[in-house]
């Protein structure tokens, strides 16, 4: 009688137990599950209301943008006076942009110059909820409308014209898509719920049938592994390249295997840490060295440049002032000559005074002599007198680079007179054709080198030694610009020079007296300098034409 007892006692423990850790196991389940529904329900409905208000904000960005590139283009309109065309491409831009709702264009007296969705209130002063003062509107704002039902977001811009507020663009965008959007969003996540809840209770009853058969056995074999090698993952990836070091699992299995294998990476990517860190380094220095290399090797190529540029300059002026001495030479050596003639007939009129030997024929002779003398050593000084002072003026501009007024015609007569030294080495001609009172309010220094350098550049690279040639300089006045262009008949310059002779350093006679730096120069002043622009025209045979535009009262 006591055995089937204890049997039976033993199957009702048995079973109250397995009904004990079942029904455990189980609330276990659908607590976890309830939790787990809730959270991802909080966490879709977060994520919602993040994607909403970054799309809300989007839609925000885009229309603040796009009034504001509109108001833009319908300032330069208004400004370019083509009011008939703005009505056009409004309506255009409300019939392609489905989402625009409606644009509305007022004027700075609050009145509606153009309304799409009430046409009728064109040129009618906007009242109640539709005015908005264009006093107060000075940057893009937005406001949220309700207009026949529909809602918008409206944004708001002042249409500026000559910095002044000329009126307000309003663009009405709808929210059609938006709320659209959010009903969508609403019944996924309904819909995400219903599978989850469907997968919770399909997991939770498979749970429920092997959790039980595992959970003995396999704790202590596979989870405590796991959880180590867990651990030691989440060091490496936090930089703690030591971290593989502290597992200890000998086992042949998956997990043991997988153990080994993490650890032998963390030692690898150890080793390649320290590599990459040492070539860091390295490179580091290097990058550091080369650096400075290419910043000294810079600095001394642009010290190179700007001596070789101030040379260039210098080399001009010095050939100015060989040209002005040997014009002078000639005026002062008749003066001298004149002077010693002169000394010589009072000498002999002196001796036939004392000797009482003078005639007043002989006296009559010697006035006329001296007098001829005299003029030709005033017209000789005179002429010295202008050279030194068209020397003075040219090289002192030259020098000091200080803007004033001066009268073009006469000043490029001085240059021109200037080079006649060079000129006269040559059969080349000059013609310079220039209105007599135009004046120019600029650096005439800078307006000398550049005609300076035009010529000696013609004559250096245009004409050989014996050639016979024509250089033109023509002056016109166009509006508040001076249109200078120079134009000489000789060789021209090849097609594939054209596009390079205002970079330094180009030049066809390098290694013959040539630079390459005299165009550069030319470019330099006129564009910076002088504030101006220039062009250059050329066929090879058909000589070369530089035209420069430079405005009559440079603001420097």
């Amino acid at each position: 009688m006591n055995t089937p007892v204890k049997i039976k006692f033993a199957r009702g423990l048995r079973c109250k137990l397995f009904i004990t850790f079942v029904l455990l196991i189980a609330s276990l389940v659908l607590l976890l599950s309830v939790v787990q529904i809730i959270n991802q329900k909080v966490i879709f409905e977060q994520e919602m209301t993040e994607r909403l208000k970054l799309r809300r904000e989007q839609i925000i960005d885009r229309g603040m943008i796009r009034v504001e590139k509109l108001a833009t283009r319908l300032g330069k309109m208004v400004k370019d006076r083509k009011l008939a065309e703005i009505p056009k491409l409004v309506n255009r831009i409300v019939s392609e942009n489905l989402e625009t709702y409606y644009i509305i264009l007022q004027g700075a007296d609050g009145r509606a110059l153009i309304h799409t969705l009430k046409p009728q209130m064109a040129q009618v002063f906007l009242k109640g909820d539709d005015a908005i003062s264009a006093m107060g509107c000075t940057v893009t704002t937005t406001q949220k409308t309700i207009k026949n039902g529909k809602e918008s977001i409206e944004f708001i811009t002042p249409v500026m014209l000559n910095d002044a507020t000329w009126g307000i663009l309003r663009i009405g965008r709808s929210l059609d898509s938006l709320n659209r959007e959010t009903q969508e969003s609403k019944a996924a996540i309904a819909d995400q719920i219903k599978k989850m809840i469907f997968r919770s209770l399909l997991v939770a009853f498979l749970f429920l049938v092997l959790s039980w058969g595992i959970i003995f056995f396999m704790s202590k074999q596979l989870t405590d592994p796991l959880v180590q090698l867990t651990e030691s993952v989440r060091k490496f990836a936090g930089g703690d390249y030591q971290a593989g070091d502290n597992i200890q699992n000998n086992s042949t299995d998956e997990v043991g295997q997988l153990a080994r294998a993490f650890k032998e990476m963390c030692i690898k990517l150890k080793e390649s840490h320290a590599q990459i860190e040492e070539y860091s380094r390295s490179l580091e220095q290097k990058v550091e060295e080369r650096t400075g290399e290419l910043k000294k090797a810079n600095e001394e190529i642009k010290k190179g440049q700007e001596q070789l540029i101030q040379a260039e300059k210098m080399a001009s002026l010095g050939q100015l002032v060989a040209g002005v001495a040997h014009e002078i030479n000639t005026p002062i050596g008749i003066g001298i000559t004149a002077v010693s003639h002169a000394s010589d007939l009072t000498a002999g009129i002196k001796t036939a005074f004392k000797d009482k030997s003078m005639t007043k024929e002989m006296l009559d002779q010697y006035f006329g002599d001296i007098d001829d003398a005299i003029k030709l050593v005033i017209a000789n000084l005179k002429r010295t007198g202008e050279l030194v002072e068209n020397f003075k003026q040219i090289s002192v501009d030259q020098v000091r680079h200080e803007q004033r007024v001066f009268n073009i015609k006469k000043y490029l007569d001085s240059i021109i007179h200037s080079l006649s030294p060079k000129l006269k080495q040559t059969h080349i001609q000059t013609q310079v054709n220039c209105p007599e009172s135009l004046l120019l309010d600029s650096y005439p220094g800078a307006f000398a080198q550049v005609i300076t350098n035009f010529v000696m550049n013609s004559l250096i690279h245009g004409y050989d030694q014996n050639d016979d040639g024509t250089i033109s300089i023509n002056v016109n006045e166009d509006q508040q610009d001076v249109i200078l262009t120079y134009q000489d008949d000789g060789r021209g310059i090849a097609p594939d020079m054209l596009d390079k002779i205002f970079d330094p350093f180009v030049t066809t006679k390098r290694g013959e007296g040539g630079t390459g730096l005299g165009l550069n120069i030319v470019y330099n002043i006129v564009t910076q300098t002088m504030g101006g622009t220039i062009n250059c025209e050329s066929k090879e045979g058909e000589g070369v034409k530089f035209t420069v535009v430079i405005p009559l009262n440079h603001e420097g």
